[in-house]
């Protein structure tokens, strides 16, 4: 077979040499759910349950055999529910439009988390307390900078 441990993403490895260890001591299956090398070199999530064989007589570790399935879109949704909550969270806690430079942070954060490219993201923010209303507009450039540029109400 293949050895798993040059699959691995480097962050999993000691998830996956846990799941080895605990084969080797005694317990009959493990599962770990890890990133593991596609064969076009991305990642992908994935959930391995892993099953050693034994030696009848002396119960010594023959060879482990394990069951891989997909579960990068699964992964993903839970992700982007972390996400929006985030974003939900920062929201929250707006005070002022002071405020918007956390917003814009954590919503570059989360793009990042969920490996979006950001270039060309944009949010605005409208001020209704002029007439006619002010807008904020924040774009993130590809240096990973957030610019911003106001519409001046009375122009």
């Amino acid at each position: 077979g293949t050895n798993v441990r040059g699959l691995v993403h480097p962050q999993d490895v000691a998830e996956v040499n846990r799941c080895f260890e605990e084969l080797l001591q005694k317990p009959d299956r493990c599962q770990a759910s890890v990133r593991l090398r596609r064969k076009d070199g991305r990642f992908m999530w994935s959930e391995s349950v892993a099953r050693s064989v034994r030696d009848l007589e002396t119960g010594a570790v023959q060879e482990i055999v394990a069951v891989v399935r997909d579960m990068s879109e699964h992964r993903r949704g839970e992700l982007q529910e972390q996400v929006l909550h985030q974003m939900r969270e920062e929201i929250s806690r707006m005070q002022s439009p002071e405020d918007i430079q956390q917003f814009l942070e954590a919503v570059k954060k989360g793009l990042e988390r969920l490996a979006i490219d950001f270039r060309g993201c944009g949010i605005n923010a409208v001020d209704p307390s002029s007439e006619p209303p002010a807008v904020q507009f924040h774009s993130l450039v590809n240096s990973g900078e957030w610019t911003t540029r106001i519409t001046d109400p009375d122009a």
